[in-house]
C-alpha cells in the first residue's frame, strides 16, 4: 500500500515536471503563422516616403514706381488785389503814398505827366498790404480782354503836374524871376514837386511781351475775371432798346425843346446851328451791346444825337444811357456812358464800368460795390473854354 502510494506521488511530480515542456513544445515557431480560415491577409509593406526638399524662392521684388512729380504749389491769395489800375507810370498801388516811402535821389519816373520827379520805396516804410506785392505776378487786360502777364518791378514813389505851367507847383511868384517853365531849374521845381501832396506808389511792368494798350491788372493767382466786351453789332436787344427809345417820353420831349429853341434863334444863328431833322439824321440812335464769355448781351449803351451848348451857347440835345438788359425790359444803372470797359474783378457778381478821360490822363473805376469805387486824377493846369 505504502509502494502504491510513493508510485503514485513519482508519477505527479514527473507531470508536473514534464508538462511545461511538453506545452512549449506544441507553440508554433516564431515567424509560423497558423493558418485558419478567419485569419487577416497579411498586412502589405508600408511603402517608403521619398522626403523632396523644396527650396522656397525670394519673390521677385516689385518694381519702383516712379516718383510722383511734386504738387503745384498753391498761390498766395493773402494780399492779393483784384483790381490795379495801369498807366504810363506802371501798376499804381496806392494813389495816397506818403513822401516818406521814398528813399535816395530824385529821379524822372516814366509817364505822361509833363512833370515828374521820383524816389526809390523804402521797404521798410510800406504798409504789409503793399510790401506783399513784391515778387508777385499780375495779368494786364484792356477794353478787351487779357494783354500780357507780368511781374512786379521795382517799386517807386512818385509826384507828378500836368500842364504847362508849374503855376500850382511853385506860386506865380516865379515868374518874376523866370519866363519860361524850362528856364527853371530842374532842382527847385523838383522839391517844390516832391513838397505837394498826392503821391502815388507805383510798380515797373516787367514783362516777356508787350503790354500796350493795358489799363487795370489782377492778381495773377486769383481766378480769371468776368469781361464783358463791347460789340457794334446789330443784336436782337440793341434793335428792341432803339424802338423803345424812339417812343419814349423822353425823346419827344427834348424834339420839342430844341425846335422851341431853335424857332426863337435870329435869322442869322441859324447858319450856325442845325434844324432837329438835321441833327437827328447826322446823329441817329445807336447802340453798343456789352457781351459775356457766352455771347448774351449783358447791357446795352445808347446814344443819340449832340451836344452843341457851351458858355451859354448852343443846346444839349445828345441823350445816352447805359440800361441792363433784363428779359425784354431794360434797367437804367445810372451810369455814365462812354465807358471804356465793364468786367466783374472780384467775382463777387457785381459789375465794375472803367472810364478813361483822354485830354486829361484821368480814370475812373465806379462800381456795385463800393469797395472798389476808386479814381485817378493827376494834377494839371485848369483851362476854361470859354
Amino acid at each position: 500500500m505504502r509502494r502504491r502510494r510513493e508510485g503514485l506521488e513519482l508519477a505527479v511530480g514527473v507531470g508536473l515536471l514534464l508538462g511545461p515542456l511538453m506545452f512549449a513544445l506544441t507553440l508554433p515557431r516564431p515567424g509560423e503563422v497558423a493558418a485558419t480560415c478567419d485569419a487577416e491577409p497579411a498586412a502589405e509593406p508600408t511603402p517608403e516616403v521619398i522626403v523632396v526638399e523644396v527650396c522656397e524662392r525670394e519673390p521677385a521684388p516689385e518694381p519702383t514706381p516712379a516718383p510722383e512729380p511734386a504738387p503745384e504749389p498753391e498761390p498766395v491769395l493773402d494780399g492779393a488785389l483784384p483790381f490795379v489800375f495801369v498807366n504810363a507810370n506802371g501798376l499804381v498801388f496806392s494813389t495816397e503814398a506818403a513822401p516818406e516811402w521814398g528813399t535816395g535821389r530824385f529821379h524822372e519816373p516814366p509817364g505822361d505827366a509833363t512833370f515828374r520827379v521820383g524816389k526809390r520805396a523804402k521797404l521798410s516804410q510800406l504798409p504789409a498790404t503793399l510790401l506783399a506785392q513784391r515778387g508777385r505776378s499780375f495779368d494786364l487786360y484792356g477794353p478787351n480782354g487779357k494783354v500780357c502777364s507780368a511781374r512786379v518791378g521795382e517799386l517807386r514813389v512818385i509826384s507828378q503836374y500836368d500842364g504847362w505851367s508849374l503855376d500850382e507847383v511853385m506860386g506865380e511868384d516865379i515868374w518874376e524871376r523866370y519866363e519860361d517853365p524850362e528856364d527853371i531849374p530842374k532842382r527847385m521845381w523838383r522839391d517844390a514837386l516832391w513838397a505837394r501832396e498826392g503821391h502815388w506808389l507805383v510798380a515797373e511792368i516787367e514783362s516777356d511781351h508787350s503790354c500796350e494798350g493795358a489799363l487795370w491788372a489782377r492778381d495773377a493767382a486769383l481766378p480769371a475775371p468776368m469781361i464783358l466786351r463791347p460789340t457794334q453789332r446789330e443784336t436782337s436787344e440793341g434793335t428792341a432798346r432803339i424802338a423803345t427809345f424812339e417812343r419814349s417820353d423822353e425823346l419827344a420831349q427834348t424834339r420839342a425843346e430844341y425846335t422851341a429853341w431853335y424857332d426863337a434863334l435870329p435869322p442869322e444863328a441859324r447858319e450856325y446851328e442845325q434844324t432837329w431833322q438835321t441833327m437827328a439824321n447826322q446823329a441817329p440812335a445807336s447802340v453798343t451791346s456789352w457781351v459775356d464769355g457766352a455771347n448774351h448781351v449783358r447791357l446795352v449803351e445808347l446814344d443819340f444825337g449832340s451836344d452843341t451848348e457851351s458858355c451859354g451857347d448852343g443846346f444839349a440835345a445828345r441823350i445816352t444811357s447805359l440800361d441792363l438788359v433784363d428779359g425784354d425790359s431794360f434797367i437804367d444803372t445810372g451810369r455814365y456812358t462812354d465807358v471804356t470797359a465793364i468786367f466783374d474783378a472780384d467775382l463777387d457778381g457785381k459789375l465794375e464800368y472803367l472810364y478813361v478821360e483822354a485830354w486829361d490822363s484821368g480814370m475812373m473805376l465806379t462800381s456795385e460795390s463800393e469797395a472798389l469805387d476808386l479814381s485817378l486824377m493827376i494834377d494839371r493846369d485848369f483851362v476854361c473854354p470859354c
